[in-house]
Parts: structure tokens; C-alpha cells; sequence
């Protein structure tokens, strides 16, 4: 019937448009003898980072939710991205710092990427509210609903060679046209025709993502 029709119209419009968006850590220090894990950003991956920051916020792309590495210089990229655009803002933000995204050799970052996205960002399948506060980055997280919510807009902040190489397959750019230098972030969404009703159709979202903004981090300096 033509109600009926007009309701399936209207529950399509409304799904959320699904961003998923993948950064690289900002340029880091090799001034310190420290581990790969725990080396800072230099004062121009400071700068780089901010500057990404405010260009999302500019831009309407402020992630509900970030997944990051937890080696140093991705949690010094985020902490900088989020005083850029002042504490109303970055507090709204849930962020999730993964070991499984520093030195993935066993298996293929899209493999972790997609995982992860799924398993956090559509309310948290796979882990139990206990497990996940204590690696909330910020204990109100929980209190405002964080567990148990869903995300549309997902930022990845981890490494290369693995980036790159996700954001090539999710494109569908076997050849890897697309480079990833250090704070590059590339914003992406389903392309037309395809909807993620769930994060869980990450899994067969394999080269049907397109490219929004491909954000040169150097370009904005």
C-alpha cells in the first residue's frame, strides 16, 4: 500500500549516514632513547594534530567515537586534536586505546580495523561493561551513555604499513593509489547505494566505502 511504502521510506532516511575515518599518528620524536611504543610527538606533530582536529570539527566529522593505539605518539595525536577544539567539545567523545592496534603482525589491519569498529561501535558487542571502563580514557564516558551506544562516526588512530593498506581495501583501490603520511586522515562513507544499517556490515563493506575528505595534515599548516 502506499503508507506502507511511504513508511519504509521514511525508516530508510532514517539510518544515520555511517562515517568511518581513518588517521595515521602524527609525526613523532627520535630524540628520546625510548621504546617505539612510548615516542612522543615532535612540536610539529603537536601542530599537525591540532590543526586536524579543528578541521573536523570545522567540518561537522567530529568523531562519538574514537579507537586508538596505545602506543604514545596516537594518544598524543588525539590529546592534541581534542584541545584544539576545547574540553565541550572532545568530552563527548568516547575514546578506546587497543593494544591489538600497535604491531599487528599476525593478521591484516582491516581485519582488526573492522573487528574493533563492530565490536565498539554498535554498543559494545564482545565486552562487558566492567572490561571496557577500565580502558575508558575518560571515566564520565560510561555515566553519559557511552557503553551500550551506538557511533556513526568512528575515528582509527593507529600506524602504517596496516593503514594504509586498510584504506586502500576499504576503497577498493587494490593497486594502493592512496598514501598515508603521518596526520593524514581520510573521512570516509558508504558509497551511494550502500547503507550500513549496522556497524556488523563493516564486514562485507570491503571496497564500497568512498572518500569524503582526504585531510593533508601538512597542507593545513
Amino acid at each position: 500500500s502506499m503508507a506502507m511504502a511511504m513508511a519504509t521510506t521514511t525508516m530508510r532516511v532514517e539510518v544515520p549516514v555511517k562515517r568511518l575515518m581513518l588517521m595515521r599518528h602524527a609525526k613523532s620524536s627520535w630524540k628520546y632513547p625510548v621504546s617505539d611504543h612510548r615516542r612522543p610527538l615532535n612540536s610539529r606533530g603537536e601542530k599537525s594534530s591540532r590543526a586536524v582536529g579543528q578541521f573536523l570539527h570545522e567540518n561537522a566529522c567530529w568523531p562519538s567515537l574514537v579507537l586508538s593505539s596505545d602506543a604514545k605518539r596516537t594518544k598524543e595525536t588525539w590529546a592534541n586534536m581534542a584541545r584544539a577544539v576545547g574540553s565541550e567539545v572532545a568530552s563527548s567523545t568516547r575514546v578506546l586505546y587497543l593494544p591489538e592496534f600497535y604491531g599487528i603482525f599476525d593478521r591484516p589491519a582491516t581485519d582488526v580495523i573492522m573487528e574493533s569498529v563492530w565490536r565498539h561501535a554498535d554498543g559494545g558487542e564482545g565486552e562487558t561493561a566492567g572490561s571496557r571502563s577500565e580502558r575508558e580514557e575518560d571515566e564520565g564516558a560510561e555515566a553519559r551513555g557511552g557503553a551500550g551506544a551506538v557511533s556513526n562516526d568512528v575515528l582509527v588512530l593507529g600506524h602504517n604499513d596496516g593503514w594504509e593498506l586498510a584504506l586502500n581495501e576499504f576503497v577498493g583501490s587494490y593497486s594502493g593509489v592512496h598514501s598515508m603520511k603521518t596526520a593524514d586522515l581520510y573521512v570516509l562513507e558508504p558509497q551511494d547505494g550502500e547503507t550500513l544499517q549496522s556497524w556488523e556490515d563493516i564486514f562485507e563493506s570491503f571496497g564500497k566505502w568512498r572518500i569524503r575528505h582526504h585531510v593533508v595534515a601538512r597542507d593545513l599548516l
